[in-house]
């Protein structure tokens, strides 16, 4: 319960905390720092004092008129516990982006079947949908595996265009003769943005627009779907879901040993953070056998960035590192 009346020069209230301070008073002293004697007098001895201590002015926190949560930004915890302390009981918030996704390849099997030599589980349909699901602002559906042929793959994508508002497709965007995905999306009205970055792992990724959406076809190979997943389709995402800083957060972080490569492109590699000495967080790329081994992705913090046109970089350089995790 708030004080009743007014503290004179000289007296003093107990108060809780969290209660409001009485009018005459201008600092609080913590009861650690107090003493109170056998006639009821209190004897301050306050290790901090003057005017303000320990008050929490009205107004501090926001000024009247002040746009409390923005909008444009994906509503989190603090978000939700401003808006509560604002009495916004209920908020207008963008429909969630519905997002299709699409396996394609003859030997991919469903993940429980047991694959034969020649054929694998699905790794990245269980992969994709994890990373949506942990986007509040995403609703994401399987829409299952399509074969390497024309005809399966045009009845695929026939069924996966409908009813969402972007498409994801695993596989059959490079250059081999049983990729025929940008020609089977281009046959039924897709029309193609780009096709191929100046990055690797995830070079072949093609995308393009189908009237009202649009349209990822990642490559199928996980390391490449993920880093492709991260980079490009994440922020797209989060751009049209209507975040307004859809781009992933870069750290510069030092190299923690020097780092090659034998090609002109720019590089997304695995990588994990350490502290050393003092402290100071470092980036170490990971060793891994290609863009197929998921295994190593999983044991990684997020992705280190080595620019085109360089080759190598001396440890010690600080370089944009991109946690996993950024989107949600």
């Amino acid at each position: 319960a708030a004080w009743e009346g007014r503290i004179e020069r000289g007296f003093c209230a107990k108060i809780m905390t969290g209660a409001p301070v009485p009018p005459g008073a201008d600092s609080v002293v913590k009861v650690e720092d107090s003493r109170v004697l056998a006639d009821g007098t209190v004897i301050l001895e306050p290790s901090e004092s003057g005017p303000g201590t320990f008050v929490h002015p009205q107004g501090s926190d926001m000024r009247a008129g002040a746009v409390g949560v923005p909008a444009g930004v994906v509503i989190g915890r603090f978000h939700m516990a401003a808006l509560a302390g604002f009495g916004a009981a209920s908020v207008e918030v963008a429909r969630r982006v519905r997002v299709h996704v699409l396996t394609t390849g003859t030997e991919v099997l469903p993940t429980a079947s047991k694959p034969k030599t020649h054929q694998i589980r699905n790794v990245t349909g269980p992969g994709l949908l994890s990373l949506l699901g942990s986007m509040p602002f995403v609703e994401a559906r399987f829409m299952g595996i399509a074969g390497d042929d024309e005809k399966s793959l045009c009845r695929a994508f026939e069924r996966a265009l409908k009813g969402c508002d972007v498409l994801v497709a695993t596989g059959g965007v490079s250059k081999g003769d049983f990729d025929l995905v940008p020609k089977v999306l281009e046959s039924l009205g897709a029309k193609q943005v780009f096709h191929g970055v100046a990055m690797r792992p995830g070079r072949p990724l093609w995308f393009g627009a189908a009237k009202d959406r649009i349209v990822f076809g990642l490559p199928g190979n996980p390391v490449s779907v993920f880093v492709g997943a991260h980079v490009f389709l994440a922020p797209a995402l989060r751009k049209t879901a209507g975040v307004s800083d859809p781009l992933p957060r870069s750290l510069l972080l030092r190299l923690r040993a020097a780092w090659r490569k034998d090609h002109p492109l720019e590089e997304a590699r695995i990588a994990w953070v350490s502290a050393e000495k003092g402290g100071i967080s470092s980036v170490m790329p990971m060793e891994y056998s290609g863009s197929a081994d998921y295994l190593a992705a999983m044991k990684s913090d997020g992705l280190a960035f080595i620019p085109s046109g360089v080759s190598e970089v001396k440890a010690g350089t600080a370089i944009e590192f991109q946690p996993w995790g950024w989107q949600d």
